[in-house]
């Protein structure tokens, strides 16, 4: 079984930081909202027998490199939630 990776997401200031395992990533207000759809499309389209997902750092930014992690669909949807709270926020 793949290793999971915390996918976690939290304000800083004018940027909105995306941690999954070791990367980290600092999104503008654009970017943070095309990660927002591509999660909410992500979970739309996933089971809920699916348990984790393969992400790439190409799927949280454009800019990103070609780092590969498992995440959980907990974790994703808890990435969700913060990351809508966060959006209305800013």
């Amino acid at each position: 079984m793949e290793k999971t990776v915390k996918f976690k997401i939290k304000a800083d200031g004018e940027k909105v930081l995306v941690t999954a395992g070791c990367c980290v990533y600092a999104l503008t207000r654009k970017e943070a909202d095309e990660l927002f759809l591509r999660v909410r499309e992500l979970l739309n389209k996933m089971g809920t027998a699916i348990e984790t997902v393969d992400l790439s750092g190409r799927f949280i930014s454009d800019f990103a490199g070609r780092e590969k992690f498992f995440v959980s669909r907990e974790d994703l949807y808890k990435a969700y939630i913060s990351l809508k709270r966060i959006l209305n926020y800013l």
